[in-house]
């Protein structure tokens, strides 16, 4: 069973574009790059930086016409590989690992991360701010409920992840 998964641009000509990916992957040149629907690719090392998961994929709709991805890609030597699905554990399920990472010592480290978000302009939530009584903060309670925590943890969890194997990458690079 295929999971699709959409992604979101934070940067470059597409930054806040959406793109659907059904778990292909191409290597190229030594790197693997996602295979969006669309045609397009994304560098999987870029994942955080260029382009989020998106969990909360609601309104979103696939363009109609579809690029075909021959015409996009160029030759690849190797074919496409299909990323081995693992089943979802949720975070309070009791496992080998969970019971592993909650006794191990743990240790501050901060992580940066973009968060794109639906924002109405900034014109009308000055006037809102300014017309109303408590307008203020009205305008930040709406804002603050329109993140989506979710993509929000989502995001931290693979900043930290990146975070933490480039430093082995390059811990072991020195050796």
């Amino acid at each position: 069973m295929t999971t699709t998964k959409t992604y979101q641009w934070l940067k470059g000509d597409r930054v806040g574009q959406r793109v659907k990916w059904l778990g292909d992957i191409a290597q190229d040149n030594g790197l693997n790059f996602l295979i969006f629907t669309d045609g397009s690719r994304g560098n999987e090392e870029l994942i955080g930086e260029y382009f989020i998961e998106v969990l909360d994929d609601a309104g979103f709709e696939e363009p109609v016409t579809k690029v075909q991805s021959e015409s996009r890609l160029p030759q690849e030597t190797n074919p496409p590989l299909k990323r081995a699905e693992m089943p979802a554990v949720s975070a309070n399920a009791v496992t080998p690992i969970s019971s592993l990472l909650n006794s191990s010592k743990k240790s501050k480290t901060s992580v940066s991360i973009g968060v794109v978000v639906d924002m109405p302009s900034v014109d009308l939530m000055r006037v809102l701010s300014d017309s109303y009584e408590n307008g203020e903060e009205q305008v930040k309670e709406y804002l603050a409920n329109s993140i989506n925590l979710e993509d929000v943890r989502q995001q931290i969890a693979t900043q930290l992840w990146i975070q933490a194997f480039s430093k082995k990458k390059k811990r072991n690079e020195t050796a």
